[in-house]
């Protein structure tokens, strides 16, 4: 039976705990869109609507940081590996 590299394991954790944390902020994204889509077509007040462009800023940020985080680290998590095998 082959040996397995606990270091390769551990590369591979990490990877995929970046996507799923990267899709985490997906998800939120997608609720506050959908909150501020209720907001807008259930509810015809001023504040209602102005909360619906609060409540779309937030989300369109946490899409921003999320994707930004994800790129970041997987960077760094390439630039360890490809230093590691110099």
């Amino acid at each position: 039976m082959k040996e397995i590299d606990q270091s390769v394991l551990s590369e591979e954790r990490t990877l995929l705990a970046n996507e799923r944390t990267l899709l985490a902020y997906i998800r939120t994204f997608f609720s506050a869109t959908i909150l501020a889509v209720v907001l807008f077509k259930f509810f015809d007040d001023k504040a209602s609507q102005q909360l619906g462009l609060v409540v779309i800023f937030i989300g369109l940020s946490f899409l921003v940081v999320g994707v930004s985080y994800y790129v970041s680290r997987r960077r760094k998590l390439a630039n360890k590996t490809r230093n590691k095998f110099k």
